[in-house]
């Protein structure tokens, strides 16, 4: 049990406290960016089920007059990545299918298979002509650049 101190009175936070806050921070990050979370059992995952929806890894920073995703993708084909910028919003669907393996028997997959989706609230501040998306070794990169008009201005004083 942790204590410290609060205008003068000390108050102890149980750990089991402390537990319960960090899984509200979660809960708000992953609705913020999304997580490394799948939205059905991972069996279903494993055998490339149509129902199982993934999410992978996300790295979202900005850097001068442009933001950048960056998003674990291994063995996904570029031509099964979608990217769609809405209303403040970018939407990544991607699909990492299956192999086709016949006659065999799995020792062991802790591979998933089946889509990934990810929606990333960007804001509006974006021009959506300058959106550009590569898919390298497994990471596919997403770089948004600000509209003109939404960049600081440096007004010289006479």
């Amino acid at each position: 049990m942790s204590s410290f101190l609060n205008g003068g009175l000390a108050r102890s936070i149980s750990p089991e406290s402390l537990a319960v806050v960090g899984r509200e921070f979660d809960g708000l990050f992953e609705q913020l960016f999304g997580g490394n979370r799948t939205s059905c059992d991972t069996d279903g995952c494993k055998n490339g089920s149509s129902t199982c929806v993934l999410r992978a890894p996300l790295h979202v920073w900005e850097k001068e007059d442009q933001l950048h995703i960056s998003m674990d993708l291994p063995g996904v084909a570029k031509e099964n990545v979608s990217i769609t910028y809405e209303h403040g919003h970018l939407s990544i669907v991607a699909e990492r299918k299956a192999p086709e393996i016949v006659d065999h028997k799995d020792w062991h997959n802790s591979i998933a298979y089946g889509q990934y989706k990810q929606r990333v609230a960007v804001g509006e501040n974006y021009h959506p002509d300058s959106i550009e998306a590569q898919l390298n070794d497994g990471i596919l990169h997403v770089r948004l650049t600000k509209k003109p008009e939404v960049l600081p201005k440096k007004i010289e004083v006479r």
